[in-house]
């Protein structure tokens, strides 16, 4: 197993600044996770950056992903256990939505066991953790789809934290 580390961060905040006055507050969270197996521990990543036509979307299969690394693509990456995803809508311009869902052997339990459906507009980011237990991956636990909701073309970044235990 390769010594890993993973940094996990969430941001969210404002700042009002006036004339007499002068406001702000975040909530600003950074969780480590070192090399291994277990609770607060991961052994790999992934990101990706991926172009959908209108139309199109890509199904993530945690039990067979590809991982681009100086343009070479490996492949056959097979996560056991989820301990983080975000996903980045790139686009900028206002009706440049990206859904993501799960049906079949979908990853439901980042939905609370739902199929998700969960729209996420231009700049915006869907993050789900779990760094204690994760997300058990399994033959009928192992599905994500990123779905293209534009009328144009869009650009969707991607990560993942995980075990893959080899």
């Amino acid at each position: 197993m390769a010594n890993t580390t993973s940094t996990l961060t969430s941001k969210i905040g404002y700042q009002i600044r006036g004339d007499n006055s002068n406001e702000s507050s975040f909530i600003n969270t950074t969780t480590v996770l070192y090399s291994g197996v277990g609770s607060g521990q991961a052994d790999y990543g992934i990101y990706n950056q991926v172009e959908l036509a209108v139309g199109e979307q890509i199904d993530l299969d945690f039990t067979d992903l590809e991982k681009p690394v100086f343009d070479v693509v490996a492949s056959g990456i097979s996560y056991q256990n989820i301990k983080a995803i975000g996903i980045y809508n790139e686009e900028t311009q206002t009706g440049n939505d990206i859904s993501i869902n799960v049906t079949g052997n979908g990853l439901t339990e980042i939905f609370n066991g739902g199929t998700g459906n969960v729209l996420v507009k231009p700049y915006g980011v869907y993050q789900y953790s779990d760094v204690t237990s994760g997300v058990i991956v399994d033959s009928s636990n192992k599905e994500l789809s990123i779905v293209n909701e534009a009328a144009t073309g869009v650009t969707v970044s991607y990560a993942i934290i995980g075990v893959t235990g080899a």
